[in-house]
């Protein structure tokens, strides 16, 4: 087992084990060497790897999971919304 598993496999574990079995608003997020590594309740994981073309690539995508997750970006008809927004 390389050292991500690992890391990976003992999050997780720590996680389950103290998140209580009717919380469904909770997230594990694990920085790994070559991406994220989310686990939430009851779901399979999900893993975001890098895009060594696009250093901003994963950090944007983690932040949609993110948004999406908990529903709170909004849709195009709210008079507001969050967004995420590259600048050059």
């Amino acid at each position: 087992m390389n050292n991500n598993s690992r890391i990976k496999l003992e999050a997780e574990q720590d996680f389950e084990a103290k998140v209580p079995e009717n919380e469904q608003w909770q997230l594990l997020i694990t920085r790994v060497e070559n991406g994220y590594y989310i686990k939430a309740p009851n779901e399979q994981p999900y893993v975001i790897q890098e895009n060594e073309k696009d250093e901003l690539k994963d950090h944007e995508e983690l932040l949609w999971y993110i948004m999406e997750y908990f529903n709170f970006g909004g849709s195009k008809h709210d008079l507001e919304r969050l967004r995420i927004i590259r600048e050059k």
